[in-house]
């Protein structure tokens, strides 16, 4: 009988009443149930209980999934892979962390899961894999949405997302300079939200560049993006002005190492700042279509969202070695229990 489900980054980790028993562990059945979720940075989120196991079993659970300390700013991850290939997204509700399920959008675009898949190495690394999410079709502000709060967070935190992309021409060219403004649009969804004037990053902006943009003022990554090619963007929401009640900076970064948060090389980060505008808060992403070429396609995966920029960008431990970590610490805590009887 499971007693636990903790969904981690890595995935879900069951406990049963067999795996407490071989390790003495205690254990005390209860009518709710326990989803441990990635948490809010400045409010935890309220748990669901199921079953009450004691916090140090909880604790050895939680080593043996294999989070580093990064991932402690994770807010939510989705990788697509729990969808099925063709559907579209609006109303799925797949990933980890998240308060809703996708929005359906509005107006031409089209925006489903599919069976391309997008890898990406990082230092020997492989992102992505399995589904992606597609975009294509035709111009739309709001082609769909997803909150990872129920409400937007206007404290000043600042917030990290990254993802893999891919654009395909119009004609499937998969090779050869992409196309300009054959793009989406990733935008800090906060309070009253503007598709076109918060904070955002232009995946394939004007000259096949990647852009951090903030109420139409816009800076460029100055490598020039490909057909066919995937690459790791990541953007950062930031410089909070508590007066006006905004983000005024967006930074972006393409294909970044884990080293290079603080880079400021031009083929690799680009940072736009326009005082008194942007996102009025953080309580998700929103995502906008803009294609010069009907018939373009641009592809994301392995999309997260952080407080920090290790959480969106450092490379997760192997499976091995957390294992190992999680019996070095499940040794200890039973020796520990042994000891105080």
């Amino acid at each position: 009988m499971r007693l636990l489900s903790v969904h981690t980054w890595m995935g879900e980790i069951p406990l049963t009443q067999s795996f407490l028993r071989l390790f003495r562990l205690p254990f005390e059945r209860q009518d709710t149930k326990i989803t441990p979720a990635i948490h809010h940075p400045m409010k935890a989120k309220q748990l669901q209980r199921k079953h009450f196991i004691s916090a140090a079993a909880l604790t050895v659970a939680l080593l043996g999934g294999i989070a580093p300390a990064a991932q402690a700013d994770l807010v939510a991850i989705d990788d697509f892979d729990s969808y099925t290939s063709g559907t579209a997204i609006g109303g799925q509700n797949g990933g980890t962390g998240w308060a809703y399920s996708w929005t359906n959008g509005s107006g031409l675009a089209t925006v489903e899961v599919s069976s391309k898949s997008l890898t990406y190495d990082l230092e020997g690394h492989t992102l992505g894999g399995g589904n992606s999410l597609m975009f294509t079709g035709g111009n739309t502000q709001n082609a769909t949405q997803r909150a990872a709060f129920t409400s937007a967070d206007t404290s000043g935190q600042d917030y990290y997302v990254s993802f893999l992309f891919q654009v395909v021409g119009a004609e499937g060219e998969t090779s050869g300079q992409a196309g300009g403004n054959n793009t989406i649009t990733m935008a800090a969804k906060g309070e009253n939200y503007d598709a076109i004037n918060d904070n955002l990053l232009f995946v394939n902006g004007a000259n096949s560049k990647t852009q951090a943009r903030n109420n139409g003022d816009d800076s460029s990554v100055e490598t020039v993006l490909n057909y066919g090619q995937t690459y790791l963007a990541v953007v950062k929401y930031t410089g909070w002005n508590s007066t006006a009640g905004v983000y005024e900076t967006t930074t972006v970064w393409l294909n970044p190492t884990t080293s290079d948060e603080n880079t400021t090389s031009s083929s690799i980060t680009a940072t736009v700042t326009t005082p008194g505008e942007g996102s009025k808060g953080f309580q998700g992403i929103g995502v906008r279509t803009y294609f010069n070429d009907a018939g373009a396609d641009v592809y994301i995966d392995d999309l997260r969202v952080g407080t920090s920029w290790d959480s969106v960008v450092a490379i997760p431990e192997s499976r091995s070695t957390s294992v190992l970590l999680g019996l070095a610490a499940l040794s200890l805590l039973v020796f520990g229990l042994r000891r105080r009887r």
